[in-house]
């Protein structure tokens, strides 16, 4: 299905192969006034909707690895939807998004404002449902030992779900001093950051990716960016699509089982989520407010650097989290 006009356009395309839902639209407003709409709780609110719903937020932490929770409500009903944000960056969100109604359909949702001039963006919005969930065929009214009885207690029930979840990385941004440069002698802002965009030096590469060790190198290779000269702006963009950070990947697992009380009256539902259950640490690349380009980079247990990992520009020092195990108790009757 698509919708245009003359200045605003606006598309749904659902592809016919795969589980995914890509919406784009054009709203008149800077990518920094649509990252703000879906990141500040109350003006996300305001616009959510549906049409003659009130939304309440109930939990909002709109950085990466933080989640959200609202539900939306009229005439005495609500509806609850919850999810987690993967990353939060400069002009993208990666998020889940599930319906409390169908706590198995997790979709994996990607936003990208994209800045096309005349204070105007569009958003590419990317949904996918990338989750499964299967019920062993035992116990009561399944193929196989449906007789009930202890059999059915013991054996019936059993069901295991994942979420899926994998993602390529973000652009990065590379900052120097402010101090001198056009943007702090024209008041241009960066006085308020002390951080201004730097030179990219063309056919370089941008990062160390492939032969990155965080003990010894840094992420960004600095021999690609040059501090801005005297009274002039960086040639640096809004970011550096060849510098993104590391892709990501996790896997969520439940296994659950239900169990029968007082025959179909009550049920006891006990499950184990196993978040990263493959307990893979994915690199964090430093932010762009990190050790600007200014700081030398100074590998682990170098001069000045008495820690764990190198220091400095382009210095990585953290990664994704652990695996996490949690455990869940619901009774219906």
């Amino acid at each position: 299905m698509n919708a245009t006009n003359n200045r605003y356009q606006a598309s749904i395309e659902a592809d016919p192969t795969l589980p995914i839902i890509r919406i784009t639209r054009d709203f008149d407003a800077t990518p920094a006034q649509l990252m703000r709409a879906h990141t500040d709780p109350e003006l996300f609110a305001r616009w959510v909707g549906p049409n003659g719903m009130e939304t309440k937020i109930l939990d909002w932490d709109a950085t990466t690895g933080g989640r959200w929770r609202y539900v939306a409500g009229r005439e005495g009903e609500e509806y609850g939807f919850h999810g987690c944000f993967h990353e939060v960056g400069e002009d993208r969100i990666v998020q889940t998004f599930t319906f409390d109604g169908q706590p198995n359909g997790v979709a994996l949702e990607t936003l990208w404002f994209e800045d096309i001039g005349d204070g105007r963006t569009r958003l590419h919005a990317q949904s996918l449902v990338a989750s499964f969930f299967y019920e062993l065929p035992v116990g009561r009214g399944k193929r196989y030992l449906s007789q009930g009885g202890v059999t059915d207690r013991v054996l019936g029930g059993w069901y295991v779900s994942g979420v899926l979840s994998y993602h390529s990385g973000l652009p990065t941004e590379v900052y120097s001093n402010c101090g001198g440069t056009a943007g702090d002698i024209l008041f241009a802002g960066c006085h308020f950051t002390g951080l201004a965009r730097v030179n990219v030096v063309p056919g370089v590469p941008q990062t160390n990716k492939s032969h990155f060790n965080p003990f010894t190198t840094p992420f960004w290779n600095p021999a690609a960016f040059m501090p801005a000269d005297a009274f002039s702006f960086g040639n640096e963009g809004r970011s550096l699509p060849s510098a993104r950070t590391f892709g990501a990947k996790s896997e969520d697992i439940t296994i659950g089982k239900k169990t029968h009380l007082y025959g179909e009256r009550g049920t006891i539902d006990f499950r184990a989520s196993f978040f990263n259950v493959f307990n893979r640490h994915i690199f964090q690349a430093p932010g762009g407010f990190s050790p600007n380009l200014n700081t030398p980079f100074t590998p682990a247990g170098g001069e000045g650097c008495k820690q764990a990992l190198a220091c400095g520009f382009g210095a990585v020092t953290d990664t994704s989290g652990p695996r996490t195990i949690q455990f869940g108790l619901r009774i219906e009757y």
